[in-house]
């Protein structure tokens, strides 16, 4: 190790997948300049998680999905000595075990946190993302995969960060009430991924036309979509810079909507067009249409 001072990025993958405390300290000792520690389905305790801020003061980005063994204390341990304050990228994906206090942990310890992802996580709930924002308020993506429990109280929990980018999947407990007021607690917000959520209605269409900076939506298998939400989503402001859409398996669009949409972008920028096209041939999927309206691409 004694040639790795220069060291910036250090992945699992280069270890053996019984990578262990003992091992975790062996390569903190020998490259203090790492910036991106993925430790990822690794067998680390609370051990590494003390050793994370004395070593790794740098670390920006860390990864500790599907790592079980460690514990809320060991998230407390971040905080020690000079602590992890730079990190901004989290990964906490499949770590059932950390408990409300334990993001109340990570609030304490690293509070520049931009970007959070917590996929399969049934254990996540509406208190864990309240206790991270407490003092984590520069978050600016989130992405909740696999997380059930999360609800509208989460969202508006995160109105205190300014959101540019969230994405959950399979969510039933999410509803319209999430995007009321939306242009105004995230103005900035451009990308939004929210398929496969059954509660969303024409309503979550409504409340997104006035967004300005919203390039990407996604509400594949939102299946309560209809005509009515689109058409008010296309009279909005959002209608301008919307580069790509999707509304695959939204089956109570009819076929004037797909009409309207080749109708509305035919003659914009290439890019209006290449990404339209995608929706409509996702959207085709459920509809035997034709595809001359976009043939040429």
């Amino acid at each position: 190790m004694g040639k790795s001072q220069s060291l910036l990025d250090f992945d699992k993958t280069l270890l053996s997948v019984f990578m262990q405390d003992e091992s975790m300290r062996y390569i903190s000792e020998g490259c203090p300049g790492v910036l991106y520690l993925n430790l990822s389905n690794t067998t680390i305790t609370n051990r590494t998680m003390r050793i994370l801020p004395r070593y790794f003061q740098n670390l920006q980005n860390l990864s500790l999905a599907y790592c079980r063994k460690f514990t809320d204390k060991g998230l407390r341990y971040l905080n020690l000595g000079n602590g992890c304050h730079k990190l901004i990228y989290l990964d906490l994906s499949g770590c059932t075990q950390i408990s409300v206090q334990g993001f109340r942990n990570i609030a304490n310890s690293c509070t520049g946190i931009m970007h959070l992802t917590i996929n399969d996580m049934p254990t996540l709930t509406d208190n864990c993302v309240k206790a991270l924002v407490e003092k984590c308020s520069r978050i600016t993506s989130i992405v909740f995969i696999g997380a059930p429990h999360i609800s509208d109280c989460a969202f508006k929990a995160l109105s205190t960060c300014n959101l540019t980018k969230i994405r959950f999947e399979g969510n039933k407990r999410i509803t319209d009430a999430c995007f009321k007021s939306i242009d105004k607690n995230y103005p900035n917000i451009s990308h939004i991924y929210m398929a496969d959520c059954k509660r969303i209605t024409d309503g979550s269409l409504k409340s997104l036309s006035p967004l300005k900076q919203l390039t990407v939506l996604n509400l594949a298998n939102c299946t309560r979509i209809g005509d009515m939400g689109l058409r008010q989503f296309l009279d909005g402001p959002v209608s301008t810079r919307i580069r790509e859409l999707n509304l695959s398996n939204c089956i109570q669009l009819s076929d004037v909507s797909i009409v309207k949409l080749s109708e509305r972008y035919d003659k914009t920028i290439k890019f209006y067009i290449i990404s339209l096209a995608i929706v409509y041939l996702l959207i085709g999927e459920i509809r035997d249409r034709p595809s001359e309206p976009f043939g040429k691409y």
